[in-house]
């Protein structure tokens, strides 16, 4: 698990640099500095981006990947985004409020080759 991480850092850090069309954030409790969650932004060609969001286990229902969301999306406006899209699994509804809670709307859910019942899409339209 380690080397995922590690590499999953360096992926990140990479991307910084390079300018790449990923951006993680790191989310921390301001009081203490400790590491509670992440987000991340992958900005499409389109000026449209996905979004991905997590908290740590020992800090869900505290606020924090709603918060991480409503500033990844001011970012996201910040450098010309104008529509983000979050993939929420259908059974998760702390996922789907975070993003509502940030000013996502339910689109529906979307099939591929695979059939139905993949994550439900959310749309927040930033202009």
């Amino acid at each position: 698990m380690e080397t995922t991480v590690r590499a999953a850092f360096q992926r990140w850090a990479a991307e910084w640099q390079s300018g790449g069309p990923t951006r993680a954030f790191a989310v921390r409790d301001a009081a203490t500095r400790s590491l509670v969650g992440g987000c991340e932004l992958r900005i499409q060609a389109d000026d449209t981006g996905h979004v991905s969001y997590w908290t740590g286990a020992r800090n869900r229902k505290e606020g924090y990947a709603a918060h991480a969301l409503s500033l990844l999306c001011r970012y996201a406006v910040s450098i010309g985004i104008i529509r983000l899209e979050a993939h929420v699994a259908t059974d998760s509804g702390a996922s789907r409020r975070v993003a509502e809670h940030a000013g996502f709307t339910a689109q529906d859910v979307y099939t591929d080759e695979s059939g139905p019942a993949l994550p439900l899409q959310l749309i927040h339209k930033l202009v």
